[in-house]
């Protein structure tokens, strides 16, 4: 507000400025009535009025409020559409799910109960019978597990729920541990060894598919 004041103010005095100015000219003028050049007396009156004339509308402009500019206001952002699809490049995650930390830490829970849930990432045997293969933790972690009912057509990609005890995968107790032996699971059973041999593996009990690749 103080703004705008000074600058009515300054209006004002400026055009007051002029009227003093003109009152100025008027007076030489007058004096210079005798001349026989100078102005006549009626030229003179004429201007005393258009200086009086000038005065009212300073004093009117002075008087006149100036209306305050309205405060800018941000325009409120418009809210992101929601079109229900994913930005493009950026694919869903599948999903997991490793409640114990398995494959974190997998050593203290050898001969417990887990539950998890993880994509396929490689298979090492699969038949009739029984597979063996691997699920993926993210960051290159990988679990074993080995199932005597595997859930009909398995793929790489796959996404599993698997529950059942971890077991360190071993020659000696194989069979005790897994519930079949490694000649029945396996073709070849030293490429089994070779692939799980010394690791941890999930004794699947329970498989159930959350997701196929095909969909």
């Amino acid at each position: 507000m103080r703004a705008q004041r000074r600058t009515r103010a300054g209006s004002g005095a400026r055009a007051s400025r002029v009227a003093v100015a003109a009152a100025l000219a008027v007076a030489g003028l007058a004096g210079c009535g005798d001349d026989a050049t100078g102005p006549t007396a009626q030229e003179v009156a004429a201007l005393a009025d258009e200086i009086d004339g000038l005065r009212d509308r300073v004093e009117a402009l002075e008087e006149r409020p100036v209306p305050s500019a309205a405060p800018t206001t941000p325009s409120a952002e418009a809210p992101p559409t929601d079109n229900g699809e994913q930005p493009p490049g950026d694919d869903p995650a599948q999903p997991f799910e490793d409640p114990a930390g398995l494959f974190d830490d997998p050593e203290p829970l050898i001969g417990e109960d887990v539950t998890v849930t993880a994509e396929v990432v490689g298979l090492v045997s699969v038949s009739q019978v029984g597979a063996a293969f691997r699920l993926g933790g993210g960051e290159g972690t990988t679990v074993g597990v080995i199932t005597v009912t595997p859930p009909g057509e398995l793929e790489v990609g796959d996404v599993l729920r698997v529950t059942g005890p971890v077991e360190r995968v071993r020659r000696s107790s194989f069979e005790a541990d897994f519930g079949i032996s490694a000649d029945v699971l396996a073709d070849d059973p030293e490429t089994l060894f070779a692939a799980l041999a010394g690791d941890v593996a999930i004794a699947a009990r329970d498989i159930e598919v959350v997701r196929q690749p095909s969909g």
